[in-house]
């Protein structure tokens, strides 16, 4: 009598690996949502200099309003890993209703660090010379 081979185990495999491979590409190809920021749902922001050291919270509507549009100004696409990257300029960390909180790395106008991975804009920018300028001068 022979032995049926076991098909299974190589097919299991490539779907795992199609499923890998999908999950990788709408990472890198769906846009971040993690900066859109609805001005009503925040109730205060924090901004924290890595370069200086000083940082700031902001709680009056008007400036909340200008930080969530300096932030959700560009649509973020994944542009590269970040692990085992260190250092930052600006860490915003923001606060909604609700007790929610979000918290990220603005490097620059083109480049966010958000978890282990990078974003740059594909459209718009971040208003990252604002966002410097709410932060206390040493």
């Amino acid at each position: 009598m022979m032995k049926r081979k076991n098909r299974t185990a190589p097919i299991a495999a490539a779907v795992v690996i199609l499923l890998l491979i999908a999950a990788a590409a709408l990472i890198f190809l769906l846009p971040a949502r993690f900066n859109r920021l609805e001005p009503g749902r925040v109730e205060s922001v924090e901004l924290f200099s890595g370069q200086t050291g000083k940082g700031v919270t902001v709680t009056d509507a008007e400036t909340v309003d200008g930080i969530c549009e300096a932030l959700s100004g560009a649509k973020l696409r994944v542009s590269g890993i970040s692990i085992g990257r260190v250092g930052y300029a600006i860490r915003v960390t923001v606060h909604e209703s609700g007790g929610g909180e979000r918290s990220f790395i603005v490097n620059s106008a083109d480049t966010v660090r958000c978890g282990p991975f990078f974003y740059e804009p594909v459209s718009g920018e971040i208003d990252y010379d604002y966002l410097v300028g709410l932060i206390p001068a040493e």
